[in-house]
């Protein structure tokens, strides 16, 4: 058998990954943030933001409750702009492999001057966080695709989204669709 490149065995890896961040335990914190919003933004850039797409989609298919995933460049280009509204306890879930560095450190930034808005930040393990509550995935990656952090931040977007562990049966059959 020839030897797998980095990406090939972050693939293999992704569905344990997956599995593992998701049934995780969030604290009884964040999953009181999460149950009271009354609106979510979830966001990243590149990778990152397809994570943000499922806990988008994984969010309105379970709770039926207000969400959107944006790109990092659109959510500054919104706060700056004033366009985003947002009533008091608003939460904005950041997902970002290297935590606040980039534009992921903007909307850190702005989460820090607007009161009405609650962040909590997903990024890979030993990422700096400047204090925001964070889920940590993964050690960072070696590989260019980042993979494994795609899978660990789905899992912990899917532990954020479902603290109680409701739909962790289909969590386990999504897990095994993913090898």
């Amino acid at each position: 058998m020839p030897k797998l490149s980095k990406t090939e065995e972050s693939l293999l890896k992704g569905p344990e990954v997956f599995f593992q961040n998701s049934t995780k335990p969030v604290g009884a914190k964040l999953s009181t943030i999460i149950a009271n919003a009354p609106h979510i933004y979830f966001i990243g850039m590149g990778s990152s933001y397809h994570a943000a797409l499922w806990a988008n989609a994984f969010y309105k298919l379970h709770t039926k409750k207000n969400s959107e995933a944006l790109t990092t460049y659109d959510a500054l280009l919104r706060m700056e702009q004033e366009q985003m509204s947002m009533p008091n306890g608003t939460v904005v879930v950041l997902f970002s492999q290297r935590g606040d560095s980039g534009l992921s450190a903007k909307i850190i930034d702005a989460l820090a001057l607007d009161k009405n808005l609650t962040g909590i930040l997903i990024t890979a393990e030993q990422s700096k966080t400047r204090g925001l509550p964070a889920l940590f995935t993964s050690p960072p990656e070696t590989s260019q695709a980042h993979t494994i952090s795609l899978f660990g931040a789905l899992g912990c977007a899917t532990a954020l989204l479902d603290s109680s562990q409701k739909y962790v049966s289909d969590v386990r059959a999504l897990s095994l669709l993913l090898v």
